[in-house]
């Protein structure tokens, strides 16, 4: 993917102002920065989502405004946070809604995040921590080339946080996944690729910046 002179305003608010970056076609992005720094802002203008006060997003040379729905949904697996779960499916029908009927990827999916046990139950019943991880397992499921993924680590206990960091970073290896978050284990932020959002600018730091070096940026 490709940014180039990338311009986000809420009416008089600039969130992020002249932007230009690239994004290879695989590996980990963290985007990291304080709260309204437009993180979130910045990925759902990736897919589309938010349009852009100035500037053009493009995916293989191709404008993302110029995308159809159905282009732009077999490109991008968007997940944010809250996200409206409908409480009156089924775990099992949510994750597959408005996709395929495969079984067995639907099962796979279900059981990498640990919800096959509960996978008849309806979304109402769940815990924030089980509604997050489903959240994730439709992600997974839709096999997209690209995951926009906004504070993915919410209401997640440690042993699934753990996991999910380990996950993410071997689905890496196949696709390009942006993950826009707060909670970042010091092996993943040295392991990826940081980009820092602040003074309505992203800063990509070096492949390899240690803890300290990402942590200075973000306290300044």
């Amino acid at each position: 993917m490709k940014i180039e002179k990338l311009t986000i305003r809420y009416d008089k608010l600039v969130v992020l102002e002249n932007i230009n970056l690239t994004l290879n076609d695989t590996g980990l992005y963290v985007l990291m920065g304080n709260n309204g720094s437009g993180k979130s802002s910045f990925l759902k203008a990736l897919c589309g989502l938010l349009k852009p006060s100035k500037g053009a997003i493009f995916f293989n040379k191709k404008p993302i405004e110029k995308l159809t729905l159905l282009e732009k949904s077999n490109i991008f697996a968007f997940a944010d946070n809250p996200f409206p779960l409908p409480d009156y499916m089924t775990l099992t029908t949510y994750v597959q809604l408005g996709l395929s009927n495969d079984a067995a990827r639907l099962g796979q999916s279900l059981n990498q995040f640990d919800l096959l046990s509960i996978a008849h139950q309806k979304v109402k019943n769940l815990s924030n921590g089980q509604q997050q991880r489903a959240m994730l397992a439709k992600v997974y499921f839709q096999n997209n080339p690209i995951w926009l993924l906004d504070e993915p680590t919410n209401f997640l206990d440690y042993k699934s946080t753990q996991f999910f960091w380990n996950f993410i970073e071997s689905q890496s290896k196949k696709r390009l996944i942006i993950c826009a978050a707060h909670h970042i284990s010091e092996p993943i932020i040295e392991k990826s690729n940081c980009i820092i959002c602040a003074d309505k600018q992203l800063l990509s730091m070096p492949l390899g910046s240690t803890f300290t070096t990402i942590l200075d940026y973000l306290q300044r």
